[in-house]
């Protein structure tokens, strides 16, 4: 992986995409929503402190 940001906006996509097959009535609506996840990622890298990012990478990336 190139970079932690990387590593997060595949984990939102696969997490999209579960949520996809786990919702099909809901499927269009979620698809719609692939651009949310990645505009959450993005705010996440540069608007949130260093503190809290940090915590929350170590969290979910190296489990």
């Amino acid at each position: 992986m190139s970079s932690q940001e990387g590593v997060l906006m595949q984990l939102g996509t696969m997490l999209q995409l579960l949520l996809i097959i786990a919702l099909p009535k809901f499927a269009l609506y979620l698809a719609l929503g692939f651009p949310v996840v990645f505009l959450v990622i993005e705010i996440f890298e540069t608007r949130f402190p260093v503190k809290i990012r940090s915590w929350v990478k170590k969290q979910v990336i190296t489990c």
